[in-house]
């Protein structure tokens, strides 16, 4: 299955392309919560903590992230997982796998 670039995915299932997941994070932020960028230290970490996920395709890592300190995902988060990659959820390991 192809990589589908890297990107965020919202809790209703929106799929956020990006170059640069922190870049695309400051703007998510000021956008989607009406806040300075400046205000949030680490944007990943902020947008992770408001149960987005991330899927990165770097040459070292390819996969969907999903912050430790996050509920975990939604179920429209995980349908959309399933659609874009065929990954499923793996709540025993609280990640996303190949089916």
């Amino acid at each position: 299955m192809n990589n589908i670039g890297n990107c965020w995915l919202s809790p209703d299932g929106e799929v956020i392309y990006c170059d640069h997941h922190d870049c695309k994070a400051w703007d998510i932020i000021e956008q989607r919560f009406g806040m300075h960028p400046a205000d949030v230290k680490e944007p990943s970490r902020f947008l992770g903590a408001k149960r987005w996920i991330a899927y990165h395709d770097r040459p070292w890592w390819v996969g969907w992230w999903i912050y430790y300190y996050s509920e975990g995902p939604t179920q429209a988060q995980i349908d959309k997982v399933y659609e874009l990659t065929r990954y499923i959820y793996d709540d025993s390991k609280y990640e996303f796998v190949r089916k």
